[in-house]
């Protein structure tokens, strides 16, 4: 009897770790101008927040300016496993090579739509392509930008 109670309590353990479990993509194209930006910083957060712990996922843009970040609630603890994900993008597109004013900084939140249950995402959210020469409503710039 006892190792039938061990045994319930160990799977209700794990469905509910996995039904806590979200995930979510995103993909796009950046430019500048016309020209793909390459080695652009793209950080895929599970919230709005400064905290270097919320990043889920990081990659820079390819030469030909495609980005994919995806990532889920996977070993977070049961209170961290809501997901409203922002995307953060970091650039240069613009910018006076001789005066270094850091990296300019703009985000978009990811719909809800977008946000799975489970460890993979099924779909990803389609960014399209953004110019980066346009400013973007709430842009900042990170001057102490950290990789």
């Amino acid at each position: 009897m006892r190792q039938l109670f061990f045994l319930l309590a160990l799977v209700t353990v794990a469905f509910a770790s996995e039904v806590a479990l979200r995930s979510t993509s995103a993909k796009g194209k950046l430019l500048c101008g016309n020209e793909p930006i390459e080695d652009a910083h793209v950080r895929l957060y599970r919230m709005n927040s400064e905290d270097k712990s919320q990043i889920l996922d990081y990659k820079v843009t390819s030469s030909s300016g495609t980005f994919q970040v995806e990532g889920n609630t996977q070993g977070r603890p049961v209170n961290e496993t809501t997901l409203t994900p922002v995307v953060r993008i970091y650039h240069k597109c613009g910018e006076d090579p001789k005066n270094d004013r850091g990296f300019r900084r703009m985000q978009f939140q990811i719909p809800s739509e977008y946000v799975f249950d489970g460890r993979l995402a099924r779909e990803a959210y389609d960014a399209g392509a953004l110019n980066m020469q346009l400013i973007y409503p709430g842009e900042k710039r990170e001057k102490h930008f950290e990789q």
